[in-house]
């Protein structure tokens, strides 16, 4: 296996983006590594709603904008003692975007959340975690958090 120097972190800003960004930082700090924090965002649903280019970019524009600076904060909060951290958004869909950006930066390993999803639901819907385990050329390391609604064991 090779030597972990990049690691890249998508995330939401959910609870569990939290928990495997504090675990992205170990790992980090123990390896001296970088972090790549990606956020993707699903900017479709604008290109739709809006008629004119003009108004779309700039919606586009604005939600890109919002996505960076609550990531730059995520940064602020988690990273502080990472050397080398940098902040990536793009737009599409999470899956694709995650793993155009492993390889686009070089990755030697991803580290994300998964929401712990169980049943119908992740029947109806999978897991963008799930995917980019079977999907991602370098190894992932999955972090999980209990779907809204279960209870955590003691």
């Amino acid at each position: 296996m090779q030597p972990i120097r990049r690691i890249l972190l998508p995330t939401d800003g959910s609870v569990g983006s939290r928990a495997a960004g504090k675990l992205a930082a170990q790992m980090a700090r123990d390896l001296g590594a970088r972090i790549d924090v990606l956020t993707v965002v699903d900017t479709s649903s604008v290109l739709e709603a809006f008629g004119d280019v003009a108004g779309r970019s700039e919606r586009v524009g604005e939600i890109r904008a919002l996505a960076r600076e609550r990531a730059l904060r995520f940064v602020q909060r988690h990273f502080a003692e990472v050397p080398e951290v940098a902040v990536h958004v793009r737009d599409g869909s999470a899956f694709l975007g995650i793993l155009q950006a492993a390889r686009d930066f070089n990755s030697d390993m991803i580290v994300m959340s998964t929401r712990g999803h169980a049943g119908l639901k992740h029947l109806m819907i999978g897991s963008v975690a799930e995917k980019i385990v079977r999907a991602s050329h370098v190894p992932v390391m999955t972090v999980r958090t209990p779907a809204a609604g279960f209870a955590q064991k003691p």
